[in-house]
Order: C-alpha cells, then sequence, then structure tokens
C-alpha cells in the first residue's frame, strides 16, 4: 500500500458509475463548471480531521527525514569535504613551489598583480612591533621557519645524488672489470 493509499484509507464516498456518466454529459454544457464543484465537494468529503492528521504526520517525518540529512550533509560531508579541499590545497601549493610555477605560486602566496597582497594599506605597529596578517604573515612565516630547511634538505638531497651516482659507476666499473676478466680467460684458450 503506498503512502498515499495510506493517508486516504478510509473510504471516501466513490461516484456510481451513472454519476460519472452525468459528470462527463455536462462538462461540455455551458454549466461544465459544476463537474468541478462536484469534485471538489468529493476531495472535500474525503479530508476529514483523521486524514489530516495523517497527511500533517507524514509531512512531519518527511521534513525530519530532511533535517536530519540536513544536518548529517553538514557534519559529516562538509568537515570530509573541507579537509579534501584544504589537503588539496596545500598539494597544489608544494606542486607548484616544486615545478616552479611562479603564476601558481604568485596566486597561493597572494603575491598576485592587480590583487590583494596585502601591500596596499598602511601597516599597523602594536606594542612596538609591526602586526602583519594574512598574506603578510604566511609569506614571512615560509621565510623565516624553513629557509635553512630547504637549504639543508637540498644540500642532503644533492650528497644522496652523489652517492647513489658513486654507487652506479662502481657497479658498472665491477661488471666492466668483470666482463673483462672474463674476456681475458677467454683469449687465453684460443
Amino acid at each position: 500500500m503506498s503512502e498515499i493509499d495510506d493517508i486516504f484509507a478510509e473510504d471516501p464516498p466513490k461516484p456510481t458509475p451513472d454519476d460519472v456518466k452525468a459528470m462527463m454529459a455536462t462538462a461540455d454544457e455551458p454549466h461544465g463548471w459544476e463537474i468541478r464543484w462536484k469534485l471538489s465537494d468529493a476531495i472535500e468529503a474525503g479530508m476529514t480531521d483523521a486524514v489530516m492528521d495523517r497527511v500533517k504526520n507524514k509531512f512531519r517525518n518527511a521534513m525530519d527525514d530532511l533535517e536530519s540529512d540536513l544536518d548529517y550533509g553538514l557534519k559529516e560531508r562538509l568537515s570530509t569535504n573541507l579537509a579534501d579541499f584544504i589537503c588539496t590545497s596545500a598539494e597544489n601549493a608544494v606542486m607548484a613551489l616544486l615545478e616552479g610555477n611562479e603564476e601558481r605560486m604568485r596566486a597561493y602566496l597572494s603575491a598576485q598583480d592587480g590583487r590583494y597582497t596585502g601591500r596596499d594599506r598602511d601597516h599597523p605597529v602594536i606594542h612596538g612591533e609591526l602586526f602583519e596578517t594574512g598574506a603578510l604573515e604566511l609569506r614571512k612565516k615560509i621565510v623565516e621557519a624553513h629557509a635553512d630547511l630547504l637549504k639543508n634538505e637540498r644540500i642532503l638531497d644533492l650528497e644522496d645524488q652523489v652517492r647513489s651516482l658513486v654507487e652506479q659507476v662502481n657497479k658498472v666499473e665491477r661488471h666492466n672489470a668483470n666482463l673483462n676478466a672474463e674476456l681475458r680467460g677467454y683469449r687465453r684458450y684460443d
């Protein structure tokens, strides 16, 4: 049984086949509007207080479901999507940095020409210190926090690359030496 059938579980007065024929016969007559009034009366007769209470109850249940879905969407999906957006933005900033994409880095650091950079206003001094926020603070913190780290890590990268290349060269030289030894062994028996 559908929800609509459930709502109208009480049997409203049903027109007989003769009533339907009589209504249809008058539909083309100048007073065909009477069929509308009869239909309206039949619907109104079926909308008892008990039926309306069931309709209101179904509506409340639907609104409760909608509210819980919205609540779930805000709590669960929003937090997940926001976390994903933040991680993706951070990853994109790092990739732009690694790829040397100056345009994207300028966008991430709020340093694009013609856009807000934090340089077009008075800079307040609070308790004797320059007060920096937003893009200015971000750029300052990156330079202060990571200048030596970036240099030191790059040195470690280069040292590791040199070590790896030396190992590869030594391996090739050992392999060549073994091949030369085998080749000399074959020449002795010719």
